[in-house]
């Protein structure tokens, strides 16, 4: 059972770890590389600081946005895959608030586009 201050860093660390115990190891190594080339400033962004409970579209939005103003479409859709998986597994267990997964099946390719235009 998780904390109710456990916020969304943590446990998208926590769920890599998770993780590893079910997929092969270049999987898992896959995950471990985003984490440290692309998330490497995770902890910088508000949605990595918030509250489980506190997750709303609104936070998920403004995290995209700055990721767009910093990487490429290829890097955002790795983060993003990362991100959206935690989001399902974390709906799942209800951990984390029945359809946030939405939020992170919206079309993410379009989302990109239009912040880089």
């Amino acid at each position: 059972m998780i904390s109710q201050t456990t916020t969304f860093g943590s446990y998208v660390l926590d769920w890599i770890n998770i993780k590893h115990n079910v997929v092969e190891d270049s999987t898992y190594y896959m995950y471990l590389d985003v984490i440290n080339s692309l998330l490497i400033n995770f902890k910088n962004y508000d949605l990595a600081n918030k509250q489980l409970h506190n997750l709303s579209p609104k936070v998920f939005q403004l995290y995209l946005n700055a990721l767009a103003e910093k990487y490429s479409r290829a890097s955002i859709t790795k983060i993003w895959q990362l991100i959206s998986q935690c989001v399902q597994y974390g709906e799942s267990q209800n951990e984390i608030m029945a359809k946030m997964s939405f939020v992170c099946k919206d079309d993410i390719y379009f989302l990109i586009d239009v912040l880089k235009e």
